[in-house]
């Protein structure tokens, strides 16, 4: 496989370490998913692939977020995000009136 600066020059190419290691990751995450009993259509969701890159670029080591870390300071990161978007479609309701979420 050729590398420009450490990155693949063509997707889904891998050496036989790569594979062995992309074959680890999706082994443990199926095997997740099915402890916790998780949909499979959620990997077709947008925000899935988006994690997935996401932990990617963080690399070896990540450490997951702790129960306390999910539930107080992340959900509510998340429920500002919300709020945003939805004061952001309210916004466009003087304009275009209201629509359905």
């Amino acid at each position: 496989v050729q590398k420009n600066k450490g990155k693949k020059t063509r997707l889904g190419e891998f050496d036989t370490g790569e594979k062995e290691l992309k074959d680890r990751v999706c082994n443990s995450l199926t095997r997740w998913m099915y402890d916790v009993r998780i949909l499979f259509n959620v990997v077709n969701c947008d925000s899935f692939k988006v994690f997935c890159e996401a932990l990617g670029h963080y690399g070896l080591g990540i450490k997951p977020p702790s129960f306390y870390e999910v539930k107080v300071p992340l959900f509510e990161k998340e429920v500002e995000n919300t709020s945003s978007a939805i004061k952001d479609h309210m916004e466009t309701w003087v304009t275009h009136g209201c629509s359905i979420l």
